[in-house]
């Protein structure tokens, strides 16, 4: 995805600036450089890294779930159900994390692909500018400070003021572009901060869990299979990340959809 800045003004000369100048007072192109100031290709591989992070969040529980399924299976007891406790416990904490990054990846993705459909919008309206900005130019009617040509008639003074109303015309369209542009920034930022906010919920922590049989990894059928060495895959050979999107977010942008949504309890359908 990449925003192109619209409006060159092919082979600016004084008489474009004075055109410019008689019907806006300044020039446009700043104004337009403005809007779409900032690195909206980053926001794009940032939605792309928030949709991967789900991804890693959904195995993560299911791993989790997983091995503690086949632990309780063979242990029961006061330590077997704090343990089981406190892995329901775990996996409720990044479900409700997992939500806020799925909605952090559609705010981003969005932004992107609404910045790259207005830049389009705003490079094909800045192009019509043009044309009547060169057209008046063209016309030699005035000169570089702005007064008329000794030669001039009439007909030609309520032509070049035709299209200097047309220049200001349209110079409106693009600046309600630019700021409906601007307001869709500023509600993204807005959405993302209240995202952004509900990953500061503390995470679950065993708390006084101090069973004997936690310090004897050798022993402990729930540490078997979770750790490094205890048959877990921790190669990293299975993180999805190098799998969603462009390494560098480059290419076609899609919406986000509802891919990785989890239920929040489906953490207790083991029962």
């Amino acid at each position: 995805m990449e925003v192109v800045l619209p409006g060159t003004f092919s082979n600016p000369t004084e008489v474009v600036s004075t055109v410019l100048d008689l019907a806006l007072g300044f020039d446009p192109r700043q104004v337009v450089e403005d809007t779409f100031r900032g690195d909206w290709r980053g926001v794009g591989r940032t939605g792309y890294a928030y949709r991967a992070l789900v991804e890693f969040q959904e195995i993560l529980v299911s791993d989790l779930l997983r091995h503690s399924s086949e632990a309780m299976a063979d242990w029961d007891g006061r330590a077997a159900d704090g343990a089981d406790a406190y892995v329901r416990s775990l996996v409720r904490d990044i479900d409700e994390r997992q939500a806020a990054v799925h909605g952090l990846a559609g705010i981003h993705l969005d932004l992107a692909l609404g910045m790259q459909s207005a830049a389009e919008t705003m490079r094909d309206a800045f192009d019509e500018l043009e044309v009547l900005v060169l057209e008046a130019a063209g016309m030699g009617v005035v000169s570089g400070a702005g007064g008329w040509l000794p030669w001039v008639g009439d007909d030609l003074k309520a032509r070049f003021e035709e299209l200097l109303a047309a220049v200001r015309a349209q110079w409106n369209v693009i600046e309600q572009q630019s700021q409906q542009t601007a307001t869709r920034v500023g509600s993204a930022a807005d959405a993302a901060r209240r995202e952004g906010s509900r990953l500061g919920l503390p995470l679950s922590q065993p708390g006084g869990y101090d069973h004997p049989i936690a310090e004897a990894p050798d022993d402990n059928p729930v540490a078997d299979g979770l750790g490094p060495d205890g048959g877990g895959d921790s190669s990293g050979e299975d993180d999805p990340a190098g799998e969603l999107g462009p390494e560098d977010g480059a290419g076609e942008l899609e919406p986000e959809g509802d891919a990785g949504a989890r239920d929040p309890d489906r953490g207790d359908d083991r029962d």
